[in-house]
């Protein structure tokens, strides 16, 4: 009859070791949420380029008198190098409205871009620029974070 416990111990082996902090380390999963915010802020700067549909619908009635009804749905399509394509149908309709406008339904198509203003670069272009530069900067610092806590843990060991 002994009155010791088992011989057997369990070890903990350096690669084993690395994989609990890269899993477990708060330091680690920090810089980890970094990275992934510095990815989603890309996302959300490549979304200033996606096309925008939008619809104005106004009118006035006045008691049983239809002063006017006016429709315009139109598509806006943003493009990398600052031009935009816009499309859209205007309807007009009623008894008094503003002359200058053009009565019943039209179309229309148009391109819009900066003559010198925003010609190098734009807010768009310069937003999703900045997101990248953000996201290799989180890269960099995750790596080094990682780095750090892996030696001091691996120093820890030996």
């Amino acid at each position: 009859m002994s009155i010791f416990g088992q011989n057997d111990t369990l070890t903990l082996n350096v690669e084993e070791l690395i994989l609990l902090v890269k899993q477990y380390h708060p330091i680690v999963k920090q810089a980890n949420i970094n990275y992934q915010k510095s990815t989603a802020d890309i996302s959300i700067a490549k979304g200033a380029f996606n096309p925008v549909i939008s619809n104005v619908i106004s009118g006035k009635t006045f008691g049983a008198t239809n002063y006017y009804n006016y429709i315009n749905p139109q598509i806006s399509i943003p493009t990398w190098y600052g031009i935009e394509v816009t499309a859209g149908l205007e309807n007009l309709s009623g008894n008094r409205f503003d002359p200058s406008e053009t009565v019943g339904k039209s179309s229309y198509i148009g391109l819009s871009f900066p003559l010198l203003k925003n010609l190098v670069l734009d807010k768009r272009r310069a937003y999703l620029q900045q997101a990248k530069l953000y996201q290799n900067m989180a890269q960099t610092e995750q790596n080094a974070v990682l780095n750090t806590i892996i030696l001091d843990a691996a120093v820890e060991y030996w």
